[in-house]
């Protein structure tokens, strides 16, 4: 949140030396966030399989970035509410910081398109809130890319298991087993579906894992739910139309 972006939310009926003086000490509220905020710890992860070996991404759950975000406002006077609308194309998100002195803030609204299905909007809306939420704090909550390729050299570990929003990463250990376990072919759809996040992660510069979790609420599938190839069919389609609709195709 930059300082233009602040002032604009003050009402111009408010007197100019009073809307100085909220929006110090909503400042000085802020800068005694950052002086207590704690990085929040990244649960979530992606896992998926591409030629050269697995890929894994951590990112915050929405539980832990609210749970950080509320330790490091205690004593600031800073207060924060999200609002959330949905219909049955899309979903919007935003944040509204509040000061005990009567300052307002509200960020843009955040939207996501949905599949129209209740748990296609929940999805949507989980990670919409996420990252209103950590943007309007300056706190992030996006993917880190591990760099690692667990499943390289395996001859059936390259097969695709997600690990999502609404569940704790597991044991990396049990994460390898699991791979080695597993018969999904390289060729599956799931596969392919990631190799299209994967292109369309070059062309926009974008977060594969941001890609993945938009995807995830557009088709209302569970991780788990990706398993079976009908879905991950279905979720293919997605992200190749998804792809299509980047390139300007019709």
């Amino acid at each position: 949140m930059t300082e233009k972006q602040v002032e604009s939310q003050v009402s111009f009926k408010i007197a100019p030396e009073k809307r100085v003086e909220l929006q110090a000490a909503f400042f000085a509220g802020l800068t005694k966030f950052r002086e207590q905020v704690k990085a929040p710890a990244k649960n979530g992860h992606v896992g998926y399989a591409t030629k050269g070996g697995n890929k894994a991404y951590d990112y915050v759950l929405l539980d832990d970035l609210i749970k950080s975000i509320d330790m490091g406002l205690k004593g600031t006077g800073i207060a924060w509410y999200q609002e959330a609308e949905a219909d049955q194309k899309a979903i919007r998100v935003r944040t509204v910081l509040t000061h005990k002195d009567g300052y307002m803030y509200q960020s843009p609204w955040m939207s996501f398109s949905t599949n129209g299905q209740p748990q296609s909007a929940g999805s949507a809306i989980t990670y919409a809130k996420r990252y209103s939420l950590g943007t309007s704090f300056g706190v992030s909550s996006e993917a880190d890319d591990d760099g690692e390729a667990t499943g390289k050299g395996q001859a059936s570990g390259n097969s695709s298991h997600q690990y999502g929003s609404n569940q704790r990463r597991p044991n990396r250990g049990t994460q390898q087993r699991s791979n080695r376990n597993s018969g999904n072919s390289d060729n599956g759809p799931l596969k392919q579906a990631m190799r299209q996040i994967e292109l369309i992660s070059q062309a926009t510069g974008r977060d594969q894992a941001e890609i993945y979790q938009e995807l995830i609420g557009q088709t209302g599938y569970a991780d788990s739910e990706l398993n079976n190839t009908s879905n991950a069919v279905k979720f293919f389609n997605a992200a190749k139309q998804m792809r299509h609709n980047l390139e300007g195709g019709n």
